[in-house]
């Protein structure tokens, strides 16, 4: 038997909502998906990409390569 939630089903592509905070100008889940502005997924080489530009020292986790993290 499957349990029940009372959880409401979310939208995969709107899930990243949940983790900004709303500042500034504020849209509403529904027009964020009828306009197509849903952010592409996040890969392991985007992860990759990313780890190269941290300083390598854990105690400082800053992005030690600006200008590599940015191009």
């Amino acid at each position: 038997m499957k349990a029940m939630t009372n959880e409401p089903r979310r939208d995969s592509d709107l899930e990243w909502l949940d983790h900004v905070r709303p500042t500034g100008l504020v849209l509403s889940p529904t027009v964020v998906k009828e306009r197509g502005l849903v952010p592409e997924r996040q890969t392991q080489a985007d992860n990759d990409a990313f780890a190269i530009c941290l300083d390598p020292e854990e105690a400082n986790p800053a992005i030690a390569q600006t200008l590599g993290f940015l191009s």
